[in-house]
C-alpha cells in the first residue's frame, strides 16, 4: 500500500460522498486506501458512510476538530504515504499518483509536505500556501488587514510565490486542505499537535517539518479544487465565535513557535491592535463582550 488518504467528515456527507468519489475515478497508477473519520456529525453520515465497503470508516462519539480525527486515521494507516485531504475538496486528474511520484523521484532531498495550486469552484486560484509567520508578521496583517487585506496576505506570504510557473517550488507551510507526506516525516516530528481543535495545526505541523530540516514543496500539475476557497467572499461577515477560535489557534500557534517573552509582547500588542477593530463594528454587546474576554484572557 502506497497511499492512506485521510478524510475528515463533520455534516457534510455529500462533499465527502464526491471527494470520495473522485478518488476512485482519477487515482490510477498508485496503490491507495481510503480512511474516512467521522467528528459525530449530525447529518446522518455515520449509518451511510459505515456501509461504503470501499472506505475504512471511523466513527468519534466527540467531535475531536481537524488534527486529533486526523491522527485517528495515521494511527491506521497502512500507506507508506498519508495524504490529508478536506472534505470539501475534490479531484479533476490523477493528482494523487502524481504528488506520489513527486515524492518517490526525490526521497533523498529531506521533502515534508507537498502539496498543489488549489482551484475554486469558480476555476480561479484559492488557498494554497503561505510562509511561516512570525509573531511580528501577524501583528503587521491584524494591523492593516482593514486597510489593506491584499498586503496583509503579502506580509504573511500568502499565495505570492514568484516561482509559481516551476515545477515546484519551497513554501512555508502548505494548506491543510491536500497534504501530501511521507509517514516517516511523522515519524520524526510527531503527529498533530492534540491541543489544536481548529485553525493553524497544519502551520504548527510544517513548523516542525521545517525545525527539522524538512522542505514543504507545491507542484504544479495535480488539480484539485476546494470548495471552501471559492465560497469565502472577504464581504461576507464572519462569525463572532469563528473569529475567537482563529485566534486562540493563533495565539496557541505562538506559544509553539517563539519565547515566552514573545508571546506576552504579542498578546499586548494583538490587543492594543484590535479593540479599535472592536469599537468601530457591527457585532452585538454579547459578541464584543465575548471578545473582549479574549483579547485578555
Amino acid at each position: 500500500m502506497e497511499v492512506s488518504i485521510i478524510i475528515v467528515n463533520y455534516n457534510t456527507l455529500a462533499l465527502t460522498q464526491s471527494c470520495i468519489n473522485s478518488v476512485f475515478e482519477y487515482t490510477l497508477d498508485v496503490s491507495f486506501e481510503i480512511i474516512v473519520i467521522d467528528n459525530n456529525s449530525h447529518d446522518g453520515s455515520q449509518a451511510i458512510l459505515a456501509l461504503d465497503n470501499r472506505i475504512t470508516f471511523i466513527e468519534s462519539d466527540l467531535n475531536l476538530g481537524f488534527g486529533k480525527a486526523n491522527n485517528l486515521g495515521i494511527n491506521v494507516s497502512k500507506g507508506n504515504y498519508v495524504f490529508f485531504l478536506n472534505s470539501d475538496t475534490y479531484l479533476l486528474n490523477d493528482a494523487i499518483s502524481k504528488l506520489w511520484k513527486f515524492c518517490e523521484e526525490r526521497k533523498n532531498e529531506f521533502i515534508g509536505a507537498v502539496g498543489c495550486l488549489l482551484i475554486g469552484d469558480d476555476g480561479q486560484r484559492c488557498h494554497s500556501y503561505a510562509k511561516l509567520p512570525s509573531a511580528f508578521d501577524i501583528l503587521k496583517s491584524y494591523a492593516i488587514a482593514p486597510f489593506a487585506s491584499n498586503k496583509a496576505k503579502q506580509i504573511l506570504g500568502i499565495d505570492n510565490s514568484k516561482n509559481e510557473s516551476e515545477l515546484s517550488f519551497e513554501v512555508g507551510y502548505v494548506t491543510g486542505a491536500d497534504l501530501f507526506l511521507h509517514k516517516s516525516v511523522l515519524d520524526n516530528c510527531g503527529q498533530f499537535d492534540s491541543d489544536f481543535f481548529m485553525y493553524s495545526e497544519e502551520v504548527e505541523l510544517q513548523w516542525r517539518f521545517k525545525s527539522a530540516g524538512y522542505k514543504n514543496v507545491i507542484i504544479n500539475g495535480p488539480q484539485i479544487v476546494h470548495l471552501e476557497g471559492a465560497s469565502m467572499k472577504v464581504s461576507e461577515k464572519i462569525s463572532m465565535n469563528k473569529i475567537i477560535m482563529i485566534q486562540k489557534s493563533l495565539f496557541l500557534l505562538i506559544t509553539k513557535t517563539s519565547s515566552l517573552l514573545t508571546y506576552y509582547i504579542f498578546r499586548y500588542l494583538f490587543a492594543v491592535i484590535r479593540i479599535p477593530f472592536l469599537i468601530l463594528s457591527n457585532y452585538s454587546f454579547k459578541d464584543k463582550t465575548k471578545y473582549l474576554s479574549l483579547l485578555f484572557s
